[in-house]
């Protein structure tokens, strides 16, 4: 039996709507490996030291056309996991495939671009937007 419960992220509970991700564009590379040391004996044999700490990161576009209202609510539930504003420091939830489970961290959000597509009198509309998540 699955642990999917139909969302990719979470923030606090307030889970990211699907529809703002381009799904073929969602990566997830879960449980990173952080190398500390790694060196040839004598023999020429490798040794690895690698942190006990593994970490996540998440990176997807949205999909095109958002319109002003899409992108005011995606970020308001982004924003609800926001720890630390200075530091951009998110509490995120997120599926992790390496263990279909969700797993839950503290994370940093690279900042953002904004690229519009066009413009009315009353609305703004964006190509695809970049969104990362790097693990603390």
């Amino acid at each position: 039996m699955s642990n999917f419960q139909g969302y990719l992220l979470s923030f606090n509970g307030a889970n990211l709507n699907n529809k703002y991700i381009s799904l073929k564009s969602f990566k997830v590379t879960p449980n990173q490996r952080l190398e500390i040391e790694a060196y040839r004996d004598a023999n020429s044999l490798l040794h690895r030291v690698t942190s006990p700490n593994f970490k996540t990161k998440i990176d997807f576009t949205t999909v095109a056309g958002l319109t002003l209202s899409d992108k005011e609510d995606m970020f308001n539930t982004i924003n609800t996991g926001l720890i630390n504003s200075n530091q951009k420091s998110y509490n995120v939830v997120y599926w992790n495939d390496d263990t279909s489970s969700y797993r839950q961290g503290t994370f940093y959000m690279p900042n953002v671009e904004y690229t519009i597509r066009r413009i009315s009198d009353t609305d703004i509309i964006y190509e695809p937007i970049r969104i990362a998540f790097i693990e603390y």
